[in-house]
């Protein structure tokens, strides 16, 4: 009888220890805002500052919420192989974006399907980004779009906005952008 309760004890305990997952949040700040890697509180709205949850269920797979659906009760999982990116959906893996080829694949979010399109590719503070817009596919016209610059390793870490506004990650970057680098965007259009 007492080896029994210690096993099931043991159990308990290894199911414990192996089901924590692991998150993070990235805080993703007005350009202007970042005066200090402590920039920690977001103003909400998805033009302005806003928080994302990363919740990691092993080393290469996460879910991701409130970026690109800008909603914190819906998320997208991800999935890096070999630095390219997966989402999944309706249980299987179809392509985000593959660095290695410049090749973007199709997405759904907020009721809309979007083709991910490499438009450049910059260097800034050493470090090589990829710009990444969405198309949608359906939509023939739209005035309202996004660019989302990308790191293999670190996902998302710079958005503009048509109007301008820059956000930037705060654990990627915990400095403003220069005026220099701001002009080094802009102009890599």
């Amino acid at each position: 009888m007492k080896f029994i309760k210690i096993y099931f004890f043991a159990l308990l305990i290894g199911n414990i220890s192996f089901s924590q997952e692991k998150i993070s949040f990235f805080h993703y700040a007005l350009n202007s805002h970042i005066e200090s890697p402590d920039t920690l509180e977001a103003i909400w709205g998805m033009e302005l500052e806003f928080t994302t949850k990363r919740t990691y269920l092993d080393d290469s797979i996460f879910i991701e919420s409130r970026l690109f659906t800008g909603d914190d009760d819906k998320a997208i999982k991800f999935k890096i192989k070999d630095g390219v990116w997966f989402y999944k959906k309706h249980f299987m893996w179809h392509l985000f974006y593959d660095y290695k080829k410049n090749v973007g694949g199709k997405i759904s979010f907020l009721r809309e399907k979007y083709l991910v399109k490499l438009e450049n590719v910059v260097t800034l503070r050493n470090e090589i980004l990829y710009k990444l817009t969405f198309t949608p596919v359906n939509i023939v016209s739209y005035s309202h779009f996004l660019e989302y610059y990308f790191s293999p390793n670190k996902g998302i870490v710079l958005i503009i906005s048509n109007g301008g506004s820059i956000l930037l990650r705060t654990d990627y970057f915990n400095i403003p952008l220069s005026h220099k680098e701001i002009q080094m965007i802009q102009y890599s259009k």
